[in-house]
Formats: C-alpha cells, sequence, structure tokens
C-alpha cells in the first residue's frame, strides 16, 4: 500500500473509532471489497452495521445488498427488504429504488403498487433517473 493511502486509512480508523457513522462506513465497505485492507466480512459488517445504528443510510443499502445476494452472510431476502425499507425511511435514493424494483417484480410480499409508486416518486425527485424513466413510463401508459 502506498504511503497516502496508508495515511488515508489511518485517518478513517481514528475517526471511527470516535463513531463517525460515515468513517464506520468506509471501513466497512473497503473490508467488504478489500480495497487498502484485506476483504474481511466478518469486519466489514461489524462496520456497517454500527453505522447504520448511528443512521447513516447508505449502511442499510450495502447490508440490504449483501443480505439479498448472500454475500459474507446467509442469504435472507426478507432482511434485505428490511434493511432496504430503513435505508428508505432515512431518504437514501438506492434503498428507495431497490425497493420499489423488489415490490413491482413481486419479491416483497403482498404487492403493493401504492407504495411502489411513492418510493419510485421519492427517489425520483432525488433525482435517481431510473425512478424518473419509470414514472415517465407509467404516466404514458394512463
Amino acid at each position: 500500500m502506498e504511503e497516502l493511502d496508508k495515511k488515508w486509512i489511518d485517518r478513517i480508523r481514528e475517526r471511527a473509532r470516535q463513531n463517525d457513522p460515515e468513517a464506520l462506513y468506509t471501513l466497512g465497505e473497503k473490508h467488504l471489497t478489500g480495497t487498502f485492507v484485506p476483504q474481511d466480512y466478518e469486519k466489514a459488517l461489524k462496520y456497517l452495521w454500527k453505522s447504520a445504528k448511528l443512521g447513516y443510510s447508505e449502511a442499510y443499502n450495502v447490508l440490504g445488498q449483501m443480505h439479498e445476494g448472500g454475500k459474507g452472510v446467509e442469504r435472507d431476502v426478507d432482511e434485505a427488504v428490511r434493511l432496504y425499507r430503513e435505508g428508505a425511511k432515512l431518504g437514501n435514493t438506492h434503498c428507495q429504488t431497490i425497493l420499489w424494483q423488489l415490490i413491482n417484480n413481486g419479491v416483497c410480499a403482498p404487492k403493493n403498487e401504492s407504495e411502489s409508486l411513492s418510493l419510485r416518486q421519492k427517489s425520483a425527485r432525488q433525482g435517481c433517473q431510473l425512478s424518473q424513466i419509470s414514472l415517465q413510463r407509467i404516466s404514458k401508459r394512463n
């Protein structure tokens, strides 16, 4: 690892020790991908859960993806949906988008069109192009 990378990760670790949610998220994501640190799913989960509990919405997105895909944890779509819902409540566009897609595709039972539409609208207002295109297609059909 280059000296600048080492200094950067050391600063992130220091901020994480102070319970900085963004730093905890960053360390979790780096351990998940093995970037600048050895890949370690256990550490990734530890840091991401701490970050999520401190209200960092993107941590819910990554935790949801891990559970949905079974990466570092046993695959659990119900838990992934629960995590996406938590992130969506915090306004996370990624969680909102993934959640409306899961609802629309019938992964979340029962299928709830009004919830799907509401999540699409929220993520579209935040600039999500996929949600904007989807809403345009819906309005053309009506």
